[in-house]
């Protein structure tokens, strides 16, 4: 059998190839900001980049303003030494956001800071977590296998 000067090549090619394409590619972040000192729990960025969410023992839950590169508000589920937020949620158009630990969910205003409502499941815990634009709706995925739809009002109080 004789090999083409091209085939005697295809194996050492394919070599390389895939030695290459295992190869770890070294990159430098663009920007890179450290928000919390020890281990972070969860975290969420806004759609559009602007806004960065994170939940964090030492700190509780902090907004940060991306394009300001600063602090906005720092919020916490009770007790400030229990935080265990596990799962953050930014709404679509940037005017809420949703926060949850185990058994408790949140739901805080972006333009101000100010907490709209906090809630608790009584029957199962709390698995994860959505947020309609505007804060519209809420969904909560249950650990039993449920899923809550909390649709809220536009206008006026909150009632369930």
């Amino acid at each position: 059998m004789r090999l083409s000067h091209s085939s005697k090549y295809l194996p050492i090619f394919l070599f390389a190839l895939l030695t290459a394409a295992c190869s770890r590619v070294e990159t430098t972040p663009v920007q890179q900001w450290k928000h919390a000192a020890q281990a972070t729990y969860a975290a969420a960025i806004s759609s559009d980049g602007r806004y960065a969410v994170q939940s964090s023992v030492q700190h509780g839950i902090t907004i940060w303003d991306t394009e300001r590169q600063g602090l906005m508000y720092q919020w916490n589920h009770g007790n400030a030494a229990d935080n265990i937020v596990f799962a953050l949620a930014i709404s679509p158009n940037n005017s809420h956001v949703l926060s949850a630990d185990r058994t408790n969910f949140a739901l805080w205003r972006i333009a101000d800071g100010e907490n709209v409502g906090f809630w608790q499941l009584d029957e199962s815990s709390v698995r994860d977590i959505a947020v309609s634009h505007n804060a519209e709706h809420l969904l909560i995925g249950k650990g039993n296998g449920g899923v809550q739809h909390i649709p809220l009002p536009a206008v006026g109080g909150w009632s369930f």
